[in-house]
């Protein structure tokens, strides 16, 4: 069955221009993800806009922590994500590449 999970998004002319959800939800923690803004309305703060009133939705479902990621050289973002109240806990690292092996 699928669970609905809190988002926020803005319109502009019927077009979703920003979205914010919070996919994982539980023991009063959310993760933030999926916080995208569409290239052409970027730098107007649209995202900020999202992301605090998702914030304020899960504040209102209990929730009261929230976690997120975001990338190390994304430090647009990681300033937004500090004006809203989030710091700097560990730096994770990624590696890419990887595959699933073919199980012949």
């Amino acid at each position: 069955m699928l669970k609905s999970q809190p988002c926020e998004g803005l319109f502009f002319d019927e077009e979703l221009v920003a979205l914010a959800a919070a996919p994982y939800i539980g023991g009063g923690v959310a993760e933030v993800g999926w916080v995208r803004t569409i290239e052409p309305f970027r730098r107007r703060g649209f995202g900020r806009a999202v992301a605090a009133s998702l914030l304020h939705r899960l504040s209102g479902l209990g929730i009261t922590h929230a976690v997120l990621l975001v990338a190390a050289n994304n430090t647009s973002a990681q300033g937004m994500y500090g004006d809203l109240g989030f710091s700097k806990q560990e730096t994770l690292v990624r590696l890419s590449g990887w595959r699933r092996q073919n199980s012949q």
